[in-house]
């Protein structure tokens, strides 16, 4: 995926993907875990692009942890581009911050919405934007805590959380792949 690729092209890689694992998104609803980053607003981008030609539709899901003064304009942004592209938004604010131990608690806050979102809908699937560089952070990471290599990958392009399936279709993407493709196509 580069700057002067199509979106055809991109939009094939991604079908692609689909298909290799076996994931069938036709008359199917679909929720998209978005933060209003980079990187879930390429993804949420490309999916609402594809969902009238492939059948299935979008819902997005965005949690406000509320661990930084701005966070009010990310959920002002999705609202902004779901409203103008006519999707779902469902969104939630954290409000219970622990003393200790706020990455894990925030990430099971976070998940806890997001599969009861996709359970309260009937959606198939929770589709993530982690890319290859949120993979190759997470098997150091691992490594390094643990120095086990069989815990060293836990994003898997599919899996299950919380009885809802888990699928993350841009682990073979970098982080600048999915910036380039928000300047091309002007996401906030």
């Amino acid at each position: 995926m580069t700057c002067n690729g199509s979106f055809f092209a991109r939009q094939m890689k991604l079908i692609d993907f689909f298909k290799q694992n076996k994931i069938d998104l036709v008359n199917k609803k679909i929720v998209v875990a978005a933060s209003a980053g980079p990187d879930s607003m390429a993804l949420l981008d490309m999916l609402v692009k594809m969902q009238e030609k492939m059948h299935f539709k979008v819902l997005v899901a965005h949690f406000d942890h509320q661990l930084r003064n701005d966070s009010q304009q990310e959920t002002e942004v999705l609202q902004n581009y779901c409203e103008k592209n006519k999707v779902s938004l469902f969104w939630a604010k954290w409000d219970k911050h622990p003393t200790s131990g706020v990455e894990a608690a925030a990430r099971n806050a976070r998940y806890a919405f997001l599969t009861r979102i996709v359970k309260k809908e009937g959606a198939a699937y929770l589709l993530t934007a982690h890319h290859g560089d949120d993979l190759l952070e997470n098997i150091l990471l691992k490594f390094i805590r643990s120095g086990n290599p069989e815990e060293m990958n836990s994003l898997q392009a599919v899996g299950q959380m919380n009885g809802v399936a888990l699928v993350r279709p841009f682990l073979a993407y970098s982080k600048q792949q999915l910036l380039e493709y928000d300047q091309e196509y002007g996401i906030n």
